[in-house]
């Protein structure tokens, strides 16, 4: 009986990470951008966060993406003239050239 429930469990843990990549393939982007005055970590997630295709994504998990990547402490924020990185996930299809944003 223990068996059949690792199996199942298993099985289960593979259906639910799979049916993603049935639904389309996805590619991640990472963005290069020049932060501009006026422009903080959240207005600039808010701009990118609409560029994500891969699903819904939660603003604050988004802005946290952010600063992980670039390493911008909670209490400190980009200033003019800096370049960061953001990753967000898109959908691709084989063929389709890639996309640029900036």
């Amino acid at each position: 009986m223990k068996k059949f429930l690792k199996f199942l469990l298993v099985v289960s843990l593979v259906a639910a990470f799979s049916v993603p990549c049935l639904a389309g393939n996805w590619r991640l982007v990472t963005a290069t951008h020049v932060v501009k005055a006026g422009e903080t970590v959240r207005s600039i997630a808010q701009d990118y966060i609409k560029l994500n295709t891969y699903g819904p994504r939660e603003i604050n998990e988004f802005e946290s993406g952010i600063r992980e990547l670039n390493e911008i402490d909670y209490g400190e924020d980009v200033s003019e003239g800096q370049v960061i990185k953001i990753n967000y996930w898109i959908a691709w299809e084989e063929g389709t050239e890639d996309e640029v944003h900036e």
